[in-house]
Order: structure tokens, then C-alpha cells, then sequence
């Protein structure tokens, strides 16, 4: 999808992307992401291991609070909807995407409530910081298996294996 939301259809608006366009999209944020979470994580385990507290932890979990503002949005904008008319299980799956967000949402402002003082400095913060990344490199495997497989999120609307209506 080239990080746009869509092209134009054939009435000259714009068109909603495909299921498939959507999830490339969204696997092409993870990988991203997984290297932001790296260089989080990192910076975490270093200040765990005794090294005196270096800016680059907090520096990380500001540049991981922006990304994941804007991935978050991409999904809650281009993949909820389209979860959401999936079948009848897509508005609970959209639901539950919007859950796990606001709940990452929140974590992230307070670790960047504490980069905004010499809280990013201590032990505890850097110990937040590794489970963070861990829960949420277990929630986009999650994602993946679960959501974005393409089994569910397919382009077609015949189920593969379905014998009738």
C-alpha cells in the first residue's frame, strides 16, 4: 500500500484497501517496529546491567512512543474496519484491537512522563521498559497468527473449505 491509506476506485474517490494491503502494510510496521523494540530494549538491559544511565534509554522510548502513535492509528483507522466486517467474530476482534492499544497507549505516556524528568534514570523505569517490549512483541505475534493471517484476513469473500451457505 506504500504507507497510503487506499487508492483511487473506480468512481474517481478514494477506495478502501484491501484486506490484503492492510495487512502487508501492518506486517511491514512490525518489522519496523521490532527494531525500534531492540534498540529499546537494549538501552534497557544495558542500565540493568549497572552502567550508569545514558539518554539513549530515554531517547528510545521517545522515538518508541512515536512510531507506535502512528502504527496504532493505521490499525485502528485501516484494520479495525476491516476486522469489524470480517464475520460476525470481526467486532469483537476489532474491540479487542482497540483495548490492547488504549492499554499500550497508556504505558507509553507514562514512560513519557518519566522521560520528561530524571525518572527515565532509574533501575525500576528500565525494568518497565524491557516488559513493555516483551508484552508487546508477544502481542504482535499474537496479532499475527490470530489477526492478520490470511485465512482471516483475506480479499475474497468465499471461505476457503466451506461446503455451504
Amino acid at each position: 500500500m506504500d504507507r497510503r491509506e487506499g487508492g483511487t476506485g473506480s468512481g474517481g474517490g478514494p477506495r478502501a484497501p484491501l484486506p490484503s494491503e492492510v495487512r502487508a502494510e501492518v506486517l511491514a510496521q512490525h518489522e519496523a517496529l521490532r527494531s525500534r523494540l531492540a534498540a529499546a530494549r537494549l538501552a534497557a538491559y544495558e542500565m540493568l546491567d549497572g552502567r550508569p544511565p545514558a539518554p539513549a534509554l530515554r531517547d528510545e522510548v521517545l522515538r518508541l512512543a512515536v512510531e507506535m502513535e502512528v502504527h496504532l492509528g493505521f490499525e485502528e483507522r485501516m484494520l479495525a474496519p476491516v476486522l469489524a466486517a470480517l464475520d460476525a467474530w470481526g467486532p469483537e476482534r476489532a474491540e479487542r484491537l482497540r483495548t490492547e492499544h488504549a492499554k499500550q497507549r497508556g504505558e507509553l505516556a507514562a514512560f513519557v512522563s518519566c522521560c520528561d524528568g530524571d525518572g527515565w534514570r532509574a533501575r525500576s523505569f528500565a525494568e518497565r521498559v524491557r516488559l513493555f517490549v516483551v508484552e508487546l512483541l508477544e502481542d504482535m505475534a499474537i496479532e499475527e497468527t490470530l489477526l492478520l493471517d490470511p485465512a482471516v484476513l483475506r480479499d475474497d469473500l468465499v471461505v476457503p473449505d466451506q461446503t455451504d451457505g
